[in-house]
């Protein structure tokens, strides 16, 4: 559009020069009734300077053209410059808000594994050692290593489930030397689990262990009981009672 232009303006001015000197030379500026006195070579003067002129301004125009060009490609230059800058700038934009957005992700998937699985882990031991025990009674172990999540209460001896989910438990009880005893691991009243543990020595007694993994539902009641008659003694310290959450469900 811009070369059209200059085009036209050249012509334009072309045609102004030819015709301003064909009007310097027209007979009409002599007087009426008067010959044109005017030489020749006059006329012919003034058509090499308006060849001249013509030359002139079509080299100039000439040189415009060439000038409008390189004005043209810089400018188209810039353009594209700008463009890939715009596009870096626009890329760069693009990955940091793709990182917030993992970040912030992330940051909810934490939150919710957090709050879906809540920590819940506890140890307890038998305070001093028990004795005349009864049928079914539950030993509080009264000692506490870890209660994370304060779902165990060494009050009663009774772990509460907080949340739905598989659990596992840990029972050990050391017996009296020359006693046996027995006992169970219940939920809710119903025994799950249980443990034996018979001395025949004068001066130690025998350990009984036990493991149980369990689905279990939110407030289910786990403790450990005194199986009915199988013993009454329980040596403190070493009879243990553990239990964590392994996953919500």
């Amino acid at each position: 559009m811009f070369r059209t232009n200059v085009l036209r303006m050249c012509t334009l001015l072309v045609s102004v020069v030819i015709l301003f000197v064909s009007a310097s030379s027209s007979h009409e500026w002599a007087p009426h009734g008067e010959e044109d006195l005017s030489p020749p070579h006059e006329e012919e003067s003034l058509e090499k300077k308006a060849a001249s002129l013509v030359d002139k301004l079509s080299a100039s125009c000439d040189a415009t053209h060439v000038l409008a060009r390189l004005i043209l490609q810089e400018t188209a230059e810039r353009v594209k410059l700008q463009e890939q800058v715009r596009l870096q700038m626009t890329g760069q934009e693009n990955v940091t808000k793709m990182q917030e957005k993992l970040r912030k992700a992330l940051a909810d998937l934490t939150a919710k594994a957090q709050e879906k699985e809540p920590l819940v882990a506890f140890t307890a031991r038998v305070k001093s050692h028990l004795s005349n025990l009864q049928d079914s009674q539950t030993i509080v172990f009264g000692t506490v290593e870890t209660n994370l999540g304060n779902a165990y209460n060494p009050h009663t001896g009774i772990f509460t489930c907080p949340v739905n989910g598989v659990y596992q438990f840990f029972v050990s009880i050391l017996s009296w030397p020359k006693k046996r005893i027995e006992t169970h691991l219940a939920v809710n009243g119903e025994g799950r689990l249980l443990v034996y543990s018979s001395s025949s020595a004068m001066h130690h007694g025998s350990l009984g262990t036990g493991t149980i993994i369990l689905e279990l539902n939110e407030e289910d009641k786990v403790q450990v009981k005194l199986t009915r008659n199988f013993g009454d003694y329980i040596h403190c310290c070493w009879s243990t009672f553990s239990g964590h959450l392994l996953r919500a469900t």
